[in-house]
């Protein structure tokens, strides 16, 4: 996985498990591996997400003692698939 843009589409097509995700979404984005100059506009929605994948927990009861905290598959799935259409938005 060389960049966010893959990365996003891979997991959308359901190629990736959302623990998986997190982690290259770290190494990528947060550890500055893709070096790609991306608009401000989606750098705005990858480190919105960045806050996100940070914040996943699986853990039920994280979710339920901490709701503000920590945030659940559910809302991180919802929050890749609106970065991701976005992204789509901007292609077409």
């Amino acid at each position: 996985m060389n960049n966010l843009r893959e990365l996003l589409l891979t997991f959308t097509e359901g190629d990736k498990n959302i623990k998986s995700f997190c982690d290259d979404f770290y190494r990528l984005h947060d550890l500055g591996e893709d070096q790609t100059e991306y608009s401000e506009e989606f750098a705005e929605q990858l480190d919105c997400l960045s806050e996100l994948t940070g914040r996943y927990s699986e853990v039920e009861e994280d979710l339920a003692k901490y709701p503000r905290v920590y945030v659940s598959e559910r809302e991180l799935v919802e929050k890749i698939n609106i970065v991701k259409d976005f992204l789509n938005s901007k292609e077409s």
